[in-house]
């Protein structure tokens, strides 16, 4: 089953929005985080988040800054809350 739902999340004292594919399958879930801001594309370079249950989070190669992580953690927390369990 795939569903595809946007959130929110602040950062910084700006909101800003993600588009979210969610895959279940059973035993299996993958979500594709897209946050299409380009002015966050220096954090998150390819503007996407992808985590599997069967490999956990896979940020992109570059993203190894604080703020990077930061970001991370605000978009994951304002999904979080709207996922389907496997």
């Amino acid at each position: 089953m795939e569903r595809v739902f946007t959130t929110h999340f602040e950062f910084h004292g700006k909101t800003y929005t993600t588009r979210v594919h969610q895959q279940v399958a059973p035993r299996h879930m993958q979500l594709q985080i897209e946050v299409p801001d380009q002015s966050l594309l220096h954090l998150l370079p390819d503007g996407k988040i992808v985590y599997s249950s069967d490999r956990g989070l896979e940020p992109s190669p570059d993203v190894n800054s604080y703020m990077a992580h930061e970001l991370i953690g605000c978009i994951v927390r304002s999904v979080e809350p709207h996922i389907d369990a496997v």
